[in-house]
């Protein structure tokens, strides 16, 4: 469904067809903040609905020790390691930043890396533009749009509330038939790798990459 499809059947549904109280403009950014909470809707209940695929990858030489997050990055899903084997990513364990930060060395992390993140929700602008990627729930962004354009006239909006709570209902029964599993990431990588496995904190626009210096202390077994 498109840009203008949305905004025509918006105006159906608040039957605002000749009415100029909302403009076209206005009418769009509804559109689109109703869009983004669809979007955040979905992936709360298909986590890895919206992931970026392909996943980029990132070589770091000797002296590096961060990853810089793409332009487009929203939320952190995971981060795998090519072992030193070259043929198996393996999946990178967070840390705690204050906790570890004395038991971990800021070196050896060279390599290649895979980085599986949500990239941000991109805003409708043309007639054209597509709403993709939304399952079969777009009639949330039309109801959920026509009660901001309703409500802005101070009228009655009861009927569209429990219509867009009943689609939430939808969305979040349906999530339990997906199978949204983390195929993608290798899990038994036993006897691939000749060094630790390094670690990561998400730390601002960077992915911060460390090498435990005691995995004793740490407590992690890398068998």
């Amino acid at each position: 469904m498109n840009f203008l499809e949305l905004r025509t059947l918006t105006r159906q549904r608040a039957d605002m067809e000749s009415s100029d109280f909302v403009g076209e403009t206005e009418l769009g950014d509804y559109i689109n903040l109703s869009a983004r909470k669809l979007y955040n809707l979905l992936l709360t209940q298909f986590e890895d609905y919206f992931i970026k695929d392909p996943a980029p990858t990132y070589s770091l030489g000797e002296s590096a020790s961060s990853i810089t997050l793409p332009s487009d990055f929203y939320k952190l899903k995971g981060l795998d390691w090519l072992s030193d084997g070259g043929t198996l990513y393996v999946p990178c364990k967070p840390f705690d930043f204050g906790a570890s930060r004395e038991c971990l060395d800021q070196g050896g992390v060279s390599g290649t890396y895979r980085l599986w993140y949500v990239p941000q929700f991109v805003p409708l602008q043309n007639d054209t533009d597509e709403l993709s990627g939304m399952l079969r729930f777009e009639n949330y962004v039309i109801v959920d749009a026509a009660i901001t354009c309703l409500q802005k006239e101070e009228s009655d909006v009861s009927f569209f509330m429990a219509e867009r709570e009943k689609i939430e209902r939808e969305i979040k029964e349906s999530s339990g038939d997906r199978d949204l599993s983390e195929s993608h990431r290798i899990r038994n990588v036993r006897g691939q790798r000749s060094r630790p496995t390094p670690r990561y904190h998400l730390l601002g626009g960077k992915i911060l990459l460390v090498q435990p210096r005691s995995l004793s202390r740490l407590g992690v077994s890398y068998e």
